[in-house]
Parts: structure tokens; sequence; C-alpha cells
């Protein structure tokens, strides 16, 4: 099983191609360019560079994986297009990887339990963020583009330790003041290959579609407070 990962949700432009075999993903090539502007020129030959580096064609990847935000307004469409393009063109499902899960996927490698709060900034003074049980994934919190201030009623039942990731962390950090929170990365992407990884375990092939997380994306998302135990 071969999945093309694509990420143009922020600054960063990354490609992948990873494996799934019996001893999990293997990543066969990848490519990363921290541009900032312009994915829409690079994303294809990025694509054709990491697919001659691991010695594949484009008829040999079975699936598609693209981040679908929250991100940049015209990032999130440059990858999705693609993402969608290619499935069509080869005939193969493309699943839509959410930004904060791709990040939390970096956090939960090392926490040991406890729940792992991905955020990221929104660019207009709220918060993307993410709470999902470290133990078995479960997603407790999910709010985008939000008033920080209601992240502490929302996390307060949320299992600890709660470690953070995600450009927002510090901030998160700030607003719940409790002692000792780690904080994995300050991180303003994920690494391409959680999202290869969370595309060759999809099972969700819907179309997939950006999620801004602002206006009425934002209103539309699942907010809620962890249950009490």
């Amino acid at each position: 099983m071969l999945c093309l990962a694509i990420d143009t949700a922020g600054r960063n432009c990354a490609v992948a191609l990873a494996a799934a075999g019996a001893g999990g993903v293997e990543m066969l090539a990848r490519s990363d360019d921290l541009a900032g502007r312009g994915h829409a020129e690079r994303l294809i030959p990025m694509t054709k560079t990491v697919l001659a580096e691991a010695g594949r064609h484009f008829g040999d990847i079975d699936r598609v994986a693209v981040t679908v935000g929250p991100g940049s307004f015209t990032g999130l469409r440059v990858g999705v297009a693609a993402a969608r393009g290619l499935a069509l063109a080869l005939d193969i499902p493309a699943a839509g990887i959410g930004t904060l899960a791709a990040l939390a996927r970096e956090a939960a490698e090392d926490a040991g339990g406890g729940t792992v709060v991905a955020s990221l900034h929104d660019g207009r003074g709220g918060i993307h963020v993410r709470a999902a049980d470290a133990a078995n994934g479960a997603v407790l919190v999910e709010v985008l583009g939000q008033n920080p201030a209601i992240l502490s009623p929302l996390l307060a039942e949320a299992p600890r330790p709660l470690v953070l990731i995600g450009s927002a962390s510090q901030m998160v950090a700030e607003i719940l003041a409790e002692r000792d929170l780690p904080v994995t990365r300050d991180l303003e992407f994920p690494d391409i290959r959680h999202v290869a990884s969370l595309g060759l375990e999809a099972k969700d092939f819907s179309p997939p579609s950006p999620l801004y997380g602002r206006g009425a994306d934002a209103a539309s998302q699942t907010h809620k407070a962890v249950p009490r135990r």
C-alpha cells in the first residue's frame, strides 16, 4: 500500500511517499520546502521528485492523503485541489487529514498517558485546539477559531498530564496556569510523515474539503467539554 501525502496548510509545502507493511510505516521519499508562498508552483514538481527518488510512478500510488486544515486559505485550496485531481485521474481514494490530528500524532508518540492538546493560532487572536486521550486517541475537545479563554473549563476534566504541541502551546499553558505542563514542540505545521501515517490508516474517503477554521466553519465544529467521570 503506497500513500502520497501532501501538506500545504501552512508555510511549509511538503510531499511524501510512504508504504504500509508488517513493520509499520516506511517513508520512501519526502520533500519539504518552507517557502511560505508559491505552493501551487512547487507542489507538482515536488511530487514528481519524490516519486523519482522512490523509484515509483504516479500509477503506483494507492491513495492520497492531504491536510485539510485548519490552515491558510490559499494553501489549503492548493493541496486539496491537487489531491482530488490526482485521486480522480488515478482512480484512487483520497483522505482528508486534520492539521491538528497530524500535530497530535507527533506528541502522542512520546506521551505515556494523559491528554494530547494540539493547538494553532488562527491569526486573528483566536485559537484552534484539539484535545485527545493519549491512550486511545478519543477526541475530547475540538474548537476552531475560538477565544482562548474557553479552554480552562473545557479541559478541566481531561486526563492528566496535558501534553501540549503546536504554535499556540505557550498561550494554552498560560491560560491553564498549571505547573509542569510539558510542551513537546512549538510547531507551526505537522511533520509530513504523520500525514502519511494517518493517510495509510484512514477509513473515510469522502472527497477532501478545506477546513478553514474561520467564520461559519469555526462555528460548526465540535465544541464540547470533556464528560465528567
